[in-house]
């Protein structure tokens, strides 16, 4: 029952890791980007909460306010450095990914300097929920709800709004729709501006379960990063399952064999995923 039990956290804390991934997913999607600076953004958002706590911030309104935060840092970002980038699709590519190389460490830096360097956590929703034979942190029950609400309600935007459905095609066809009169330097600004505020969601739940500090931002990439390339770069239906079983693995690694093996397993999926099935786990064939 036990065995059972890590096997359930562990797909609990898949819904965690799918709303990590969502927005790095987004931003690769619509503009080709893969963003290192993703995990500086989660950070920042849970921290953010962390010091509004402090102050008698309720967390929830919090998560209001670091992704209304995130989405104007992202749009900042996006407008001052991001679009002003150029080249060829290759050069394009290397250069953007130095870009946020060199943001993200830009960002931990501040973090550190406003925050110090020690993990953090929020004492909010300490108490336990008993289904059955099984008990569950009610702020992990809670985190995952809320993360699968926010996912939803991506997934919607893109499907049946005017915008998400803008985003999609640009993703599709970028000459496609700049033929339909699509405008992709506002929607480049809007896709990594979501991306930000998702990533700064996904802080603000991380921080009601487990400690953070700047620092843990570059293994929040790799993880989010490990999540779309089980599931297939720029496939948002691959990245649920990419999400849950990196959860699963963590858990069960961690239960069985300790935790430098779970903080190692992300990293040794990613070098399997790359060796075996490039294309991601649900692609018809291996590359």
């Amino acid at each position: 029952m036990t065995y059972v039990q890590v096997v359930l956290n562990g797909i609990l804390l898949g819904g965690f890791y799918l709303l990590m991934a969502q927005g790095l997913n987004l931003v690769f999607g619509v503009m080709g980007i893969v963003n290192l600076a993703h995990g500086a953004f989660i950070v920042l958002g849970g921290l953010g909460v962390y010091s509004l706590y402090g102050v008698g911030v309720n967390p929830f309104l919090g998560l209001v306010i670091v992704m209304v935060a995130g989405a104007a840092l992202g749009a900042v970002i996006q407008w001052a450095v991001i679009e002003r980038i150029h080249g060829t699709a290759r050069q394009h590519e290397l250069l953007t990914l130095m870009a946020t190389f060199g943001l993200s460490y830009i960002l931990i830096n501040i973090g550190q300097q406003a925050w110090g360097s020690d993990y953090r956590t929020i004492p909010f929703l300490q108490s336990a929920v008993t289904v059955g034979p099984f008990r569950f942190s009610l702020s992990l029950l809670v985190g995952v709800a809320l993360a699968a609400a926010i996912t939803l309600g991506i997934a919607g935007w893109l499907t049946r709004t005017r915008s998400g459905k803008s985003l999609r095609a640009q993703a599709q066809s970028p000459l496609g729709a700049g033929a339909c009169g699509i405008n992709p330097r506002r929607l480049r600004l809007v896709g990594f501006s979501v991306g930000a505020a998702v990533a700064a969601a996904a802080g603000m739940l991380l921080v009601m379960t487990q400690p953070i500090a700047p620092q843990a931002a570059t293994n929040f990439t790799i993880v989010a990063f490990v999540v779309i390339a089980l599931g297939g770069l720029g496939d948002y239906k691959g990245a649920a399952l990419g999400a849950v079983l990196v959860g699963v693995v963590q858990t069960v690694s961690g239960y069985q064999l300790g935790a430098v093996v779970q903080a190692a397993a992300p990293y040794l999926m990613l070098i399997l995923v790359m060796l075996f099935r490039p294309a991601g786990l649900l692609s018809r064939k291996a590359s």
